[in-house]
């Protein structure tokens, strides 16, 4: 059978979740890549963390867990390597659960005229 994307072994295939499947099926396959390198992955973190896809939704239940180990889809995308300036969290952190507020921004600010950068 013939596809638009290339796949990962069919051995490979046969071990995944269906929900990865699905998303191999729509946007094909990274090949060489997880999930743990890819900005769509985001952490949850409670008692434990859970990791998530936000290209396959959130029901904040098991059914939407996702594993760093696991091959990436084709729309996987590199994580931010910029280190924070000042201690702020950068895009792509999976440490950062929240939105930078008004004030995140104006102390980045800040650090880059420190810096002479602003």
């Amino acid at each position: 059978m013939s596809t638009l994307f290339p796949l990962p072994a069919e051995d490979e295939i046969a071990k995944l979740p269906k929900r990865l499947k699905a998303m191999i099926a729509l946007f094909g396959y990274c090949e060489g890549q997880k999930c743990a390198t890819c900005i769509h992955l985001y952490a949850k973190r409670y008692n434990k963390t859970y990791y998530k896809c936000d290209l396959n939704g959130d029901t904040n239940g098991p059914g939407t867990d996702w594993r760093v180990g696991w091959p990436a889809c084709g729309r996987w995308e590199p994580r931010c390597t910029v280190k924070p300036l000042g201690g702020l969290a950068t895009m792509g952190d999976l440490t950062t659960t929240r939105a930078m507020t008004p004030e995140d921004v104006d102390r980045a600010v800040e650090v880059l005229k420190e810096r002479g950068l602003g």
